[in-house]
């Protein structure tokens, strides 16, 4: 989890540590503990912003809920939901008032959603507990400080070199052909023994390699796809090319959820400490059959100047009660299934998950570079595409095929042919823009 060195100077070392002993040793305690953890600390984070969060005494009070009600996580679950919207419109009325102006700093989502959200953090505090959680990162992929390591990220330089030129970062603006070859002459210099990489910048690096028959990067041991989904074919891909373990992680600044893959399976752990996490339903109740994909919302259990409880962060999980073999008592998620904002609308305004469908495109052809689809009108989607100099009509065809199978006539396909497909303001990839106004497109 790389941090922009003018973060690093605010960091707080007493935090980070006392941050980073407390997970190690909270990794060992059974489900019983982490659970009356993370009740003690709903009940502290409640007591904290009904007494000094404007927003949340308001809204207790008009749902006639008092901290000394809150006894039980089903207790806790009365509480209304914050969504993105909500906090754009009480951005100051849901900063704590017990904290001192010059203690807090402006900070920003990263816009995947083509939104930025802007919200609060405590200077130092927040920098210095991301940094013991990208520690344990580090340690549960099995990055050594020594390493060699490629970092592939939205940032401005081209390249970019870190601990003493062992760590190479790369911007993912540029992974494009032109600038490719440079950027695989410099890891083949380094020959990085890990990488952590948005899936998307990594899949176009490996999909150059195995198009243009070059020679794969050697030695590399672990990767690490963060920030977007990893779809299965995304996977399958990096992992031929680059030969190392994949795993995944999965977190957001507002931090209300954080997980990692392990050694023994691709489910994603989410560390209680970090955060309460539940998977809500189409009906607005708890997700509690395996294998059913719900919302996620998260209680952030670390930012206490500016409290997200019960947030929806906009993502989809499939849920599971299973338990990880590594031993670690932590719940799992079977998969984060993308965003709800990648929902479309039907021609008789059905929502449709657009989940699965990038595999469909990558299984109907092998020519082309990116794409990414687009709906602006009920009932028809655009799939823009930038194409390799052998995608002939066959590809065409079999693409519109494989989706009139899929969809029948209740979603039309148009093709539409790019030069490129742009990024985030933060150099992530957005699978679909949804241009309908997101109020009439309910998960």
């Amino acid at each position: 989890m790389p941090l922009n060195p003018k973060f690093q100077a605010q960091m707080n070392f007493p935090t980070y540590l006392r941050t980073y002993l407390f997970l190690k040793e909270s990794h060992h305690w059974s489900k019983e503990r982490l659970e009356r953890y993370q009740l003690q600390q709903i009940k502290k984070l409640i007591h904290h912003a009904y007494h000094h969060v404007p927003y949340y005494k308001k809204v207790f009070d008009e749902c006639n809920i008092h901290p000394a009600d809150i006894t039980s996580i089903a207790d806790f679950q009365k509480i209304p939901f914050l969504t993105k919207d909500l906090v754009k419109k009480n951005r100051d009325t849901l900063k704590a008032q017990n904290y001192p102006a010059h203690t807090f700093e402006t900070y920003y989502t990263g816009g995947s959603t083509g939104h930025p959200l802007q919200f609060y953090i405590k200077k130092g505090k927040y920098f210095a507990t991301m940094r013991a959680y990208g520690t344990i990162q580090n340690e549960w992929t099995h990055r050594h400080f020594l390493d060699k390591s490629l970092v592939i990220i939205g940032q401005k330089d081209l390249f970019k070199t870190a601990r003493f030129g062992r760590t190479l970062s790369v911007s993912s603006f540029n992974i494009n052909d032109p600038d490719i070859p440079l950027i695989l002459q410099k890891m083949k210099a380094l020959q990085p023994n890990y990488i952590l990489s948005y899936p998307s910048s990594l899949s176009k690096l490996a999909m150059y390699i195995k198009t243009n028959n070059i020679q794969s990067i050697p030695h590399v041991k672990n990767i690490v796809c963060i920030a977007e989904v990893l779809y299965p074919w995304q996977r399958t891909l990096i992992q031929d090319t680059f030969h190392g373990r994949v795993y995944e992680h999965y977190c957001q600044r507002e931090s209300v959820a954080f997980g990692l893959t392990c050694t023994n399976t691709p489910y994603f752990h989410l560390f209680p400490q970090f955060g309460f996490v539940e998977l809500i339903g189409k009906d607005g109740q708890h997700i509690q059959n395996e294998d059913e994909i719900g919302e996620i919302v998260g209680t952030s259990l670390l930012n206490d100047v500016f409290p997200f409880i019960r947030y929806k962060i906009g993502d989809l999980g499939m849920y599971t009660s299973q338990q990880c073999t590594c031993g670690c008592h932590y719940p799992l998620l079977k998969k984060i299934e993308g965003r709800t904002q990648e929902i479309a609308l039907s021609k008789t305004q059905q929502p449709f998950s657009l989940t699965g469908l990038y595999d469909l495109v990558s299984r109907s052809t092998h020519h082309i570079k990116e794409c990414q689809f687009y709906q602006d009108t009920a009932g028809t989607l655009i799939l823009n595409i930038v194409k390799t100099t052998d995608f002939t009509d066959k590809d065409h065809d079999l693409i519109q095929k494989n989706f009139q199978n899929l969809f029948g006539d209740r979603l039309d396909l148009i093709l539409r042919f790019v030069d490129h497909i742009p990024l985030t303001q933060s150099g992530k990839y957005r699978f679909f823009i949804q241009k309908l106004p997101t109020e009439c497109i309910q998960y």
